[in-house]
């Protein structure tokens, strides 16, 4: 069950957004939802292989509609909105794929990181964006945390 003041907070969200960005964000959650089908049927590498591709040529450039008109320091409040609609907790491989995706689209250089971090009986992990200005969305202390499994 939602408490009352928390799907406020989430409603609230949407009304921060830009005109660009409440186009591109049914757009990511649409892609969200196919990324998340895709995790169960197939590689990670596989998944992070067709957002590559995807991205790239004439159509691939020009998605998300609007897309480009979204700043790029907002680009992973958006996925992260759009991660949230389809998995309310435990987001961060969708999230990531998003941010992927779209960074990709705008031909910047991104990695796709997967980590993990082991707590007394527990593995914890974690995916997340890299450029060459570092993490984006995450503290680099916290990603710090978790040993680097591979990189894409």
């Amino acid at each position: 069950m939602i408490r009352p003041f928390r799907a406020t907070l989430r409603i609230s969200r949407v009304f921060e957004l830009s005109p660009a960005e409440v186009v591109v964000l049914p757009q990511l959650a649409m892609m969200a939802i196919c990324f998340r089908l895709a995790i169960w049927f197939t590689s990670l590498p596989s998944i992070a292989g067709f957002a590559k591709r995807s991205s790239a040529g004439l159509i691939g450039s020009r998605l998300p509609l609007l897309g480009r008109r979204v700043q790029e320091a907002r680009v992973f409040r958006i996925a992260d909105i759009a991660a949230r609609v389809i998995k309310p907790e435990g987001q961060c491989l969708i999230r990531s794929l998003l941010v992927f995706w779209l960074l990709k689209t705008r031909g910047k250089d991104t990695q796709l990181v997967i980590g993990v971090q082991r707590n007394e009986a527990q593995i914890n992990a974690h995916a997340w964006i890299e450029t060459t200005g570092g993490p984006i969305g995450d503290r680099p202390e916290s990603i710090a945390q978790f040993t680097e499994l591979f990189r894409i």
